[in-house]
């Protein structure tokens, strides 16, 4: 269902009059409607509720991965590790695609937090590796 305001009106009156108790034989009374229009109205916006649901579960485990993903490559790309750089920066813009407006304030401080690493991440996958003689003379 989301944000009752995007709902149409005809729709948020019918649900706000079912959320305070009135049978759907009421409300179609009350707004001289029928009621099979009532109840599919109803039925809509309970099948748009559980397809966000469905979707919010879906999200949480493709945040949930991600955190188990993130820890080794981010060790690694904090010594230096440019390969690495570039995985933690695609999985934190998988991440921030995932939560889209969805961020709550602790997330929201949290990307203030992280903005900095980022950066640094950001540049360290944007500079070539380091010549390392020893790897050519192997």
């Amino acid at each position: 269902m989301g944000d009752l305001q995007v709902l149409p009106s005809l729709t948020r009156r019918i649900l706000a009059m079912r959320y305070q108790g009135y049978e759907p034989e009421d409300i179609a009374h009350a707004l001289q409607i029928k009621v099979t229009t009532v109840n599919r109205k109803i039925d809509r916006a309970a099948a748009s509720t559980a397809d966000e649901h469905r979707a919010s579960i879906v999200r949480e485990a493709e945040l949930l991965k991600l955190e188990e993903m993130e820890p080794p490559f981010l060790d690694q790309a904090t010594q230096g590790c440019h390969k690495s750089a570039v995985v933690v920066l695609k999985l934190m813009e998988r991440r921030a695609a995932l939560l889209g407006s969805d961020k709550s304030p602790q997330q929201a401080n949290n990307t203030v937090n992280n903005y900095n690493l980022v950066n640094i991440l950001s540049n360290m996958a944007r500079q070539p590796p380091p010549f390392n003689r020893e790897a050519v003379d192997a």
